[in-house]
């Protein structure tokens, strides 16, 4: 008697799990690429798809820069990159050019530097007309770059707001948002608007100058509060990942919306967050996460990561249509 089999491969293993098993669902589930990288346990980094490459940059606990191609094989910038010795900065991409904006090294920076391959650097300026400032935000929205608010070690948190299409001459949107963006913040540029998210709840702007208050308790900061999460845009939704509550419980939690009022949880408890001052990057049809602090509870010691994440879409039909006789 002849039989037919269907064999498939699923991540290079052979497997015979029903078709409709086969999906992964972005945010929902995660895999672990490599649970200690060569770089350093850091928090308040930065990583930045571009081009063919991940560069993540600075952080505290580890002032170099590396960059991946596939996030488990990582190669150090080499050299003297004098941007990367800083921590609570902000990273983006702009004009075909990746930026490095202020942060805090030997003492707080307002500077700007740029690269055309991530690897070497040119000074654009030491200081801009912004104050100085670390734990602030950006985005590209308009064509333009964008800062918004941080902390100055003076002056306290800040609630301005920034722009520039070069990198030298800079313009204050407002000198005062109707709300203070420090840690507990962080900012995306999604569907035309500025949006700046955290335990102030979600703001939306068009031009950095009008906001608007379009959720002032979003479920994802029940049921203990949410501090210092961090946001990302990823197949056309906002997501909110990781983060602390009132107790510096590190949260796992994963939310996203289209619209910033509807939300929607992926997951109550992803492996790979329950972390503040962690990095998000999207490459390669992929949301990264990378290192970051789980800042302890109750507490307990605080742990510091290098590990590296990902979640993504796994297409997959539901049911087989096309069948073949194996002789």
């Amino acid at each position: 008697m002849r039989r037919t089999f269907l064999i498939f491969a699923v991540s290079g293993l052979l497997a015979s799990t029903p078709f409709s098993h086969l999906s992964a669902e972005l945010g929902r589930d995660w895999v672990e690429v490599t649970a200690s990288a060569p770089w350093a346990h850091r928090y308040y980094h930065t990583a930045t798809a571009f081009g063919p490459k991940i560069i993540l940059a600075g952080g505290q606990g580890g002032g170099d820069g590396w960059y991946t191609a596939d996030g488990a094989k990582w190669v150090r910038i080499p050299g003297d990159v004098r941007w990367s010795f800083r921590w609570g900065h902000t990273a983006l991409v702009f004009n075909k050019k990746m930026w490095v904006l202020g942060g805090y090294g030997a003492e707080e920076m307002n500077d700007v530097w740029c690269s055309s391959d991530g690897l070497h650097w040119t000074s654009v300026t030491m200081h801009v007309r912004w104050p100085t400032r670390y734990l602030h935000s950006s985005v590209v929205h308009d064509g333009k770059m964008w800062v918004l608010g941080g902390i100055h070690q003076s002056l306290g948190p800040r609630n301005d707001v920034w722009y520039s299409t070069n990198g030298t001459t800079w313009t204050c949107a407002t000198a005062r948002t109707p709300f203070v963006m420090a840690d507990w913040c962080d900012a995306v540029a999604h569907a035309g608007k500025i949006w700046v998210l955290g335990s102030i709840g979600v703001w939306s702007s068009t031009n950095g100058t009008s906001w608007t208050l379009v959720s002032a308790h979003p479920p994802w900061l029940d049921p203990l509060w949410r501090f210092s999460p961090k946001a990302i845009v990823c197949d056309g939704r906002i997501w909110v990942i990781g983060g602390k509550d009132y107790f510096t419980m590190g949260q796992q939690s994963v939310w996203s919306s289209a619209d910033g009022v509807d939300w929607q949880m992926a997951t109550r408890y992803a492996y790979c967050t329950g972390r503040v001052g962690h990095a998000l990057a999207v490459f390669n049809g992929k949301l990264w996460l990378l290192g970051g602090l789980d800042p302890g509870y109750k507490g307990q010691d605080p742990k510091l990561f290098n590990d590296v994440w990902y979640s993504a879409i796994l297409m997959r039909p539901t049911s087989a249509t096309t069948w073949t006789r194996y002789p």
